[in-house]
């Protein structure tokens, strides 16, 4: 079972980069290196405050419903802190854009930085989404589901970027298009099991799980975004923009090396929890008399399959 799901992984991970890297030419070729740069700046700017007001959630989903615990009661706690994010960013940003556009962009941007706050959200519940899946240990749907968002962002940077000319607000809407086809493609799955609901107590523990997560979250959000972030401080955009592409080329062997970590993880909460289970369950009672090995032998509790 999990050489299935490793081999659905590097099926999706594969065909998600190359439909992902002839989308990322065509952005370079037709925003031109400033604007690309621009781009890219935003994206990680973004990424960073998503992570940090997450506070490990998105792990938190997975570990719980690698648990069985209420599908309904997770996606209901993840749609309520996503609506949180969005009344918490979009109207900070929409008053700040000039000032956030100053700080992290040499004033570029403008209002575009408001569909920047959009998508923090938007990412929050397209994670959250993506990682309930995984945690049913979904990998088929998973990867489906990843190959056509990149599908879904190729085609809107074509129609958005290269015929209508957006530029950079095209880049964004299309980055938002690709999170919104893995929400609606996850969510209709998992509310087949049970509606959503507000559960406290579940996210508490949500919480307290997320907070001994974060750390790691915010390192690894910093290790993969924040250079860019810096890198503006010192260079042009239009250099940003040349760096933020030879990095996605340097970068492909470990893209593809990282989403294996999510499925391992799911697996293994799965075979733990099982085993768990076994040692707590009673003994079944059996006849200890030497003329019936076949049934002390069904007694012995089983494991795994």
């Amino acid at each position: 079972m999990l050489g299935r799901s490793v081999f659905l992984n590097i099926v999706g991970t594969v065909a998600s980069l190359l439909i992902g890297f002839v989308a990322s030419v065509v952005l370079a070729r037709w925003l031109g290196p400033a604007d690309r740069g621009l781009l890219a700046l935003m994206l990680s700017v973004g990424g960073i405050a998503m992570t940090l007001a997450a506070v490990g959630l998105p792990l938190a989903v997975v570990y719980f419903s690698s648990r069985n615990e209420a599908p309904g009661a997770i996606v209901g706690n993840s749609l309520a802190w996503g609506a949180a994010l969005a009344l918490l960013f979009v109207p900070a940003i929409l008053l700040l854009h000039e000032q956030i556009a100053d700080l992290f962009a040499r004033g570029r941007g403008g209002s575009l930085w408001v569909i920047v706050a959009a998508l923090i959200p938007l990412t929050f519940l397209d994670w959250t989404a993506n990682n309930q899946i995984l945690g049913r240990l979904r990998f088929g749907l998973f990867n489906a589901l990843r190959v056509l968002s990149k599908m879904v962002y190729l085609l809107a940077i074509l129609l958005l970027v290269v015929w209508l000319g957006a530029g950079v607000a095209g880049g964004l809407v299309a980055t938002a298009a690709a999170s919104l086809l893995m929400i609606a493609g996850s969510l209709p799955v998992i509310l087949r099991l049970e509606r959503p609901r507000l559960d406290r107590r579940l996210l508490g523990d949500m919480l307290r799980y997320g907070r001994k997560v974060q750390v790691g979250s915010i390192f690894e959000a910093l290790n993969y975004r924040f250079d860019v972030v810096v890198l503006q401080f010192f260079r042009p955009l239009s250099q940003v923009g040349y760096y933020v592409v030879a990095q996605m080329i340097a970068e492909l062997v470990i893209t593809l090396s990282r989403p294996h970590s999510n499925r391992v993880f799911s697996r293994s909460l799965r075979t733990t929890e099982a085993m768990s289970a076994s040692s707590r369950r009673p003994p079944a009672p059996c006849t200890t008399t030497a003329s019936s090995p076949r049934r002390r032998l069904s007694a012995t509790p089983r494991l795994g399959r």
